[in-house]
């Protein structure tokens, strides 16, 4: 059932869009459902497939990067200071990462925002503090642009590109199918290993060896 919901999903270029978008968003307030370049990769790939356009999925993606990078923004403006007392004090690996972006910002100021899309596992706090610590929101914007748009066009067209090298070893369209929704499996599988992963790894022995 779920093969053929997924399967189902690829005649509607709509529902693709919306699905990509929504991710991406997501993502933007630590709810991400896989990695953020994973959906761009993928975004691309099914471009090649002809199931959505390239031009079409590129605005998509960039809006919902931009988007999410927002939400993030606005997260850490109105409630920084929650996030701070009931999630960074409570969890080390949270300090841990709030301590980096302090760095980041001590050392390259606000122009951080511009160079961060690429430093996987902070890229979702550099949004949120640039929020939390007053920066205006048009500078957020307009640097955040910068190197959102680019990042995105380029993991995009890797994942076309890719779709397009495997079209040759699959030339049946119901073929190509089932190699997207082997690449789905994959990448949920990946996701559900990263989180459970990370939940262990915050996990003392004690709290392994409680009854």
């Amino acid at each position: 059932m779920f093969a053929n919901f997924i399967l189902g999903a690829l005649d509607h270029p709509a529902l693709i869009h919306g699905i990509l978008f929504t991710m991406l968003v997501l993502s933007g307030i630590g709810l991400a459902l896989m990695p953020e370049d994973v959906i761009f990769l993928l975004g691309g790939y099914l471009a090649s497939l002809d199931f959505i356009r390239l031009p079409t999925v590129l605005v998509v993606l960039i809006l919902g990067v931009l988007g999410a990078d927002t939400s993030g923004y606005w997260v850490g403006r109105l409630y920084g200071a929650w996030i701070e007392i009931h999630i960074v004090r409570r969890w080390q690996f949270a300090a841990r990462i709030l301590g980096k972006v302090k760095g980041l910002f001590e050392r390259h100021g606000e122009k951080i925002v511009m160079m961060g899309r690429p430093l996987m596992g902070l890229r979702i706090a550099i949004p949120m503090f640039a929020g939390h610590t007053g920066m205006k929101f048009g500078r957020f914007l307009r640097y955040d642009a910068v190197l959102s748009i680019l990042w995105t066009f380029a993991l995009v067209s890797i994942g076309y590109y890719l779709g397009a090298t495997l079209d040759i070893f699959a030339e049946a369209r119901v073929i190509k199918h089932w190699v997207f929704l082997a690449l789905v499996v994959a990448v949920s599988l990946y996701t559900a290993l990263r989180f459970l992963k990370g939940i262990c790894s915050r996990m003392s022995p004690r709290q392994f060896m409680r009854p």
